[in-house]
């Protein structure tokens, strides 16, 4: 197998049909064999779709999320290719105005480049489930390992008094 071969086996067998690029089908494909690894739960709790519609745009790929009090929380994840982003300043507005629509929407939006999901899928797929753990929990996976600490030291000293 060559040395890009892997990614190029993942993507074919565990992309997303809904797939518009080499770098949605790769990063969608990581994501779908690294969940369990990182924790992020299965359907209802957390749904990954492909190119959704909002409003006057269409995103690469949201998450639907659930919170724990039953409200339905959306993570945007754009995957910007160079040949359609950032090339130009008016590309880069674009993208940013859209960003800004998103938000005013109540959605969550992050972006990776191309360049990031070629190199590293699994950090982005890391970073991606750190953002769905807040969206879930109200609270980052680093919050909730402090706060769980410190809940299981209070038990401790409840126990000793």
């Amino acid at each position: 197998m060559k040395k890009d071969g892997w990614r190029d086996f993942l993507s074919r067998r565990f992309a997303g049909e809904k797939s518009d690029s080499p770098i949605e089908a790769l990063y969608t494909a990581t994501f779908h064999v690294m969940r369990r690894h990182l924790m992020v739960p299965e359907s209802p709790v957390v749904q990954m779709r492909q190119q959704v519609e909002f409003g006057p745009y269409r995103a690469d790929v949201v998450f639907v999320c659930k919170t724990e009090d039953g409200q339905e929380k959306r993570l945007v994840v754009e995957l910007d290719g160079h040949e359609f982003h950032e090339r130009t300043k008016e590309q880069a507005a674009k993208d940013r105005a859209r960003d800004r629509w998103m938000l005013e929407q109540g959605l969550t939006v992050i972006r990776f480049t191309g360049s990031e999901v070629w190199n590293d899928p699994f950090s982005c797929c890391h970073q991606t489930a750190g953002h769905i753990f807040t969206l879930v929990h109200g609270m980052s996976r680093e919050q909730a390992v402090a706060a769980a600490g410190m809940a299981a030291i209070d038990a401790l000293f409840e126990r000793e008094g």
